[in-house]
């Protein structure tokens, strides 16, 4: 048996090279969206401290909702210091653990379960 000498099916390398040259797109948008226009607010003051202060004073979302997006964002990135911070914040400033728990599932789905099981493991710590 001669190995290396497998051809690929009928049209299929001619249909890898036509792949290749067409452009990609990372998303495409609905044909409505192109006269969506979005204004973007101006950035928050230079500095790690100012650009902190000025997202959670912002009147967009309350607090609560923002503590949750928080607590979603750094467990689904594993920044489990920056969780424990937020979650000792918001457990003090009347987070509910239903809504806690609920988040969480969401990072089962959108994160991965051992991101989720970490801050569950988190979670139930305090």
């Amino acid at each position: 048996m001669s190995y290396g000498t497998a051809k690929p099916p009928q049209g299929f390398a001619e249909d890898v090279t036509a792949r290749r040259k067409r452009p990609r797109l990372l998303f495409a948008l609905p044909a409505y969206c192109s006269s969506v226009t979005v204004s973007m607010p101006p950035p928050p003051p230079i500095g790690f401290a100012g650009r902190k202060t000025a997202v959670w004073a912002r009147p967009g979302l309350d607090p609560k909702v923002r503590r949750l997006l928080v607590l979603a964002m750094t467990a689904s990135l594993g920044r489990w210091e920056e969780f424990r911070l937020h979650l000792r914040a918001g457990l003090e400033t009347g987070l509910e653990v239903t809504d806690l728990e609920e988040v969480l599932l969401q990072v089962v789905v959108y994160a991965g379960v051992p991101a989720a099981n970490t801050a569950f493991q988190i979670a139930s710590e305090k």
